[in-house]
């Protein structure tokens, strides 16, 4: 576990507890990556955690690197076929030192390296998948104001299921901001986005959990965040609370009490 807390600890949170969460999961619910940032609106710090034997070692080593350089850690995805893509981006929480880093599948005419070079690498939503055996990813540019990120308003995708594409289509030709995409294995999908939520692919149990977080009145909030392993393991982070499978590690299920 990194611990990055730059001054004292702030005494307040700004912001649900569910956006200040990013989860990861590999092939099982026990290989995991944890990101929690706290605010009181002057200074953030956070707590970065992982496990398992399924995590990039490059991910590991810029997890590490983001925390002894003071930056804090924006973004983080990895995924693909065995896992071997990855990306992350961090930033002091002044907006400075951004930088990002990354290793993708470079194959085939349409790689994702090609959209993750400067000046936009580090305002990126990456997302990594896969299926039909091959790697899946979906990138979104997204607003920045200092250390802050808005909701993304460009984005691509490839090898992704057909009706995530069209759907990406459509938001582009309204000018409509996506706010979160996750890929996982074999196609898997959760979308939200100025339309509202959408999601293919993630288990019946998992899909039970985000119906009843996108119901109106839910008194838990939207849902925040979502991850689905290879195995069927998942967790659902609303603004107020998360839900998780059997099989997620206990050291994340601490971690996101």
């Amino acid at each position: 576990m990194t611990t990055m807390q730059p001054g004292a600890r702030p005494r307040g949170v700004v912001g649900s507890e569910g956006s200040r969460v990013r989860v990861v999961l590999g092939a099982t619910g026990n290989d995991f990556v944890l990101v929690c940032t706290a605010s009181d609106g002057d200074r953030e710090w956070q707590v970065v955690d992982w496990g398992g034997r399924d995590i990039p070692d490059k991910v590991c080593s810029q997890l590490n690197n983001c925390a002894a350089k003071q930056r804090l850690v924006r973004r983080v995805d990895f995924g693909g076929v065995d896992d071997w893509s990855w990306y992350v981006s961090g930033a002091r929480a002044d907006g400075s030192g951004a930088h990002s880093w990354w290793a993708v599948d470079e194959s085939g005419h349409d790689s994702l390296a090609d959209r993750l070079h400067p000046p936009f690498s580090v305002d990126l939503e990456v997302a990594i998948g896969s299926r039909h055996g091959a790697e899946s990813w979906a990138v979104v540019h997204h607003h920045r104001s200092g250390s802050n990120f808005g909701s993304g308003y460009f984005g691509e995708v490839c090898n992704v299921d057909e009706a995530l594409e069209r759907r990406f289509s459509r938001l582009r030709h309204n000018r409509s901001a996506v706010h979160c995409v996750r890929l996982f294995s074999e196609g898997g999908y959760f979308i939200s986005d100025d339309e509202g939520t959408e999601w293919r692919d993630v288990g019946p149990y998992c899909s039970t959990e985000l119906q009843r977080g996108s119901r109106r009145g839910c008194v838990d909030g939207p849902v925040e965040e979502v991850a689905v392993a290879e195995d069927g393991a998942w967790v659902v982070a609303r603004a107020h609370s998360f839900a998780c499978s059997d099989g997620v590690a206990n050291a994340l299920h601490s971690g996101l009490t």
